[in-house]
């Protein structure tokens, strides 16, 4: 058994941290995989309606996933950080969110327009 004296102190913070920045990479890669899913669908000259809502719900559930993950974040550092640092991270929520209304990618069935 290894002493106890010899073992590295890791503070717990730096465990949530990698735990969480490992969950948001997971939820980036989900959110590119639906993407790019979403895209094949639309781009065949007839897409299946079902395929199409289905990897619309998909996607949907990957960005949430990832928002989800990244307010967890957001609440975990806010109260670790010093008042300037704090309100630069509220204006990224409060930006965030503002965005999370306004920004919408509409795919339209079969090729992009000429």
């Amino acid at each position: 058994m290894p002493n106890a004296a010899k073992r590295l102190y890791v503070p717990e913070f730096a465990h949530v941290a990698r735990t969480l920045l490992i969950e948001l990479r997971e939820a980036h890669r989900r959110l590119t995989a639906e993407l790019a899913s979403m895209d094949r669908i639309t781009a065949r000259n007839a897409a299946d309606l079902t395929s199409c809502t289905t990897a619309r719900w998909q996607l949907s559930q990957a960005v949430l996933q990832r928002r989800l993950i990244a307010a967890r974040i957001c609440d975990y550092f806010i109260h670790r950080l010093d008042a300037g640092r704090r309100d630069q991270l509220k204006q990224l929520m409060v930006a965030d969110r503002a965005r999370c209304g306004k920004a919408r990618r509409i795919w339209a069935v079969g090729p992009p327009p000429t």
